[in-house]
């Protein structure tokens, strides 16, 4: 997502995907999509984080109604901070790797990643 291969509208589904789902591993997942690409998803489409914090609210209240894992409540705390942009985490951090990953794809035997 973040160098352009897919669009936003991609992992928004597949975020609402892993909220029906919302098991441990799907709450694992989810960190992981928000932690990389959490500020740019911000940025693309603010409506769609609004929509997926209310899933969220939704499903967290329905499975766990007494107490929240500590897991679920960090990515809670993750999507709170990136609704109010307030994220501080450096969404940049491995930009270099993931474009040196990029460069070095190759489909039908051509580069086809132009990365400036």
């Amino acid at each position: 997502y973040r160098i352009g291969f897919v669009h936003c509208r991609l992992i928004y589904s597949v975020i609402e995907a892993l909220i029906s789902d919302y098991g441990v591993h799907d709450i694992e997942v989810l960190l992981v999509l928000l932690r990389r690409c959490g500020s740019s998803l911000r940025a693309d489409d603010p409506s769609s984080l609004k929509e997926i914090i209310v899933l969220l609210q939704k499903k967290t209240a329905e499975v766990y109604s007494t107490d929240v894992p500590i897991r679920v409540q960090v990515m809670l705390d993750l999507v709170y901070a990136l609704k109010n942009n307030k994220w501080s985490g450096n969404a940049n951090e491995n930009d270099e790797n993931v474009i040196e990953s990029a460069r070095g794809l190759s489909i039908g035997g051509r580069n086809n990643v132009v990365i400036n």
